[in-house]
């Protein structure tokens, strides 16, 4: 009875070892994707970048049109290649701009995407969460490209403006850590906070 006590703890000992190290190794394959990036003029590092955005009304809609560059490191590379998801958020607000008070935010949205490779078909799959739609890619490039362009969304009922009023609507992409659980999203989230997202792309709207 004790020898088997004893069998039962080891193994259970040597199973714990075996999750601690696949949990190590999916902690490395994440912070790889992120280190290191490319660094900006004060020293910081920038992974994602808007590098345009503007919106127009249609039919009393805005419509949003942005282009974002992603940056993937070899670890990025590496860490897809070995199953590690990587989520995506494009945020974007819309302020209004007050002069004696903070500015109010009247609007906001969040499109999110998933990228993840498939080793059965060796193609790299898109997924736009918002829309439920999804695209398959041959190579990581044209994936990250394609997740770049954001054509025509629409962001916002023209309606729930005041043709008086001065806005501001600004645009980023970062990390989305809310698909990331346990200590690896609580390091994430300060890591976001340091160089996993881009700058705001802002300008204003109305008189």
């Amino acid at each position: 009875m004790a020898v088997a006590t004893i069998r039962t703890n080891l193994d259970a000992r040597q199973l714990t070892g075996r999750h601690a190290w696949r949990a190590s190794v999916a902690l490395l394959s994440l912070l790889a994707i992120f280190l290191p990036g490319a660094a900006a003029a004060d020293g910081s590092y920038k992974l994602f970048d808007v590098r345009s955005a503007f919106v127009h009304q249609v039919d009393g809609v805005y419509y949003l049109n942005a282009r974002v560059d992603y940056t993937l490191t070899d670890g990025a590379l590496r860490g897809l290649q070995n199953g590690v998801t990587m989520a995506m958020e494009v945020q974007l607000e819309v302020n209004h701009v007050r002069r004696f008070l903070p500015d109010n935010t009247v609007h906001t949205l969040r499109q999110r995407y998933e990228l993840s490779y498939q080793p059965l078909s060796q193609r790299y799959l898109l997924r736009n969460l918002n829309s439920e739609t999804q695209e398959t890619f041959s190579t990581v490039d044209s994936a990250i490209r394609s997740m770049g362009v954001i054509d025509e969304l629409p962001v916002l009922d023209a309606a729930l403006l005041d043709a008086d009023k001065r806005y501001e609507i600004r645009v980023r992409a970062q990390l989305d850590v809310r698909s990331v659980s346990g200590p690896i999203r609580l390091l994430l989230g300060w890591l976001a906070d340091w160089r996993l997202k881009s700058d705001w792309y802002t300008w204003s709207l109305g008189p």
